[in-house]
């Protein structure tokens, strides 16, 4: 199909329908913000650790009952 035929007609040329250089080229996060993520991450990992370890207790609690 032409390009006057979808559906943009002649603002084609003067408004092009994405914007240039899209997608936007990726960048990797910078050493401070990586730390940041890194430690909120911990963070996660060491709360989900706790109520591991509370429910390995509480499985225990109940295997010794029976």
């Amino acid at each position: 199909m032409p390009w006057w035929g979808r559906g943009w007609g002649w603002r084609w040329w003067f408004f092009p329908p994405f914007p240039y250089f899209y997608p936007p080229f990726y960048t990797y996060p910078t050493k401070e913000e990586e730390l940041k993520i890194l430690e909120e991450e911990r963070k996660l990992l060491e709360e989900e650790l706790k109520e591991i370890e509370r429910r390995i207790e509480e499985l225990r609690k109940e295997v010794e009952k029976e």
